[in-house]
């Protein structure tokens, strides 16, 4: 089992953001809840909690959306450590939510995200995928791929 860690840079003294609209790549929104410095801030967090990031990513992170990770940490203390985040986010106000993805280590070669995605199958639909930095000795790539079930109607 592989795990993430789903999280809103939103705290629960924040506030919702509200409706927002963009306008020439300035995003306006309630400002309530809404800050420049939100990801810098969460991150301040793991890393007083000395939690090592292996990979990340995400979407409007500083605004509605989200900002996921994994942590680094061995198949040993994966599930240790990628709680211990999770509760470290949440004592300090943050919304977090751990999900099982699917993961590999890819070898660092042409094709290889092409052929890791055909060894899903075929009766999902890719989601997200996130790569996160390589292996220091064995030169593989961590890959987390999230989907969503498809059912034909």
């Amino acid at each position: 089992m592989h795990l993430q860690v789903r999280s809103s840079v939103r705290t629960s003294s924040g506030g919702s953001v509200g409706a927002e609209k963009r306008l020439d790549d300035v995003i306006q929104a309630d400002p309530i809840g809404v800050r420049p410095g939100a990801l810098r801030a969460m991150l301040e967090v793991l890393r007083r909690a000395d939690i090592n990031l292996r990979m990340a990513g995400g979407h409007s992170i500083e605004t509605t959306g989200e900002f996921v990770f994994a942590v680094d940490a061995d198949e040993e203390h994966d599930e240790r450590r990628t709680y211990e985040a999770r509760d470290a986010l949440r004592a300090a106000g943050y919304a977090a939510d751990v999900v099982e993805v699917h993961h590999a280590d890819l070898e660092d070669t042409a094709g290889a995200l092409e052929d890791y995605i055909a060894s899903l199958g075929g009766d999902e639909l890719v989601h997200e995928i996130f790569v996160g930095t390589p292996d220091r000795e064995a030169r593989r790539v961590p890959v987390q791929v999230t989907t969503l079930r498809f059912e034909a109607g």
